[in-house]
């Protein structure tokens, strides 16, 4: 089936966007990292899902929207998508999440030295 070039233009913003919505699928399994320290064994299970499910899933986009038909087009539009994600948006992402995680654990610290003051204190 050909399509119009309007038609492939609708279908190359719709697939940038789609990397993006990859890229920002890939930004939870970064943020869970942040917030979990994972052993390299743990990152690569889950780079493993991620490109299982992003493949799967971009077959099924191009299958939906452009019947079937890889183009090379396509597939940049997915890689420039991605790229737009993982430098504007993911990287704040990361940041909060990093930052959330460093204040977390501060909270934590205090309450622990807080509680470890006034245990001695009604001992003495």
């Amino acid at each position: 089936m050909t399509f119009s070039n309007q038609q492939q233009l609708i279908v190359l913003g719709c697939s940038v966007l789609f990397g993006f919505g990859l890229g920002m699928f890939y930004d939870l399994f970064r943020i869970f990292r942040t917030l979990v320290s994972c052993g390299k064994v743990t990152v690569f299970l889950q780079d493993m899902i991620y490109f299982f499910l992003s493949s799967f899933l971009a077959f099924g986009f191009i299958l939906i929207l452009n019947d079937g038909a890889v183009r090379l087009y396509l597939l940049i539009a997915f890689i420039i998508g991605w790229l737009l994600c993982y430098y504007t948006l993911g990287r704040g992402m990361v940041r909060l999440a990093s930052v959330l995680r460093r204040a977390v654990i501060s909270a934590r610290t205090r309450r622990k030295k807080q509680k470890h003051c006034t245990d001695e204190k009604e001992k003495g």
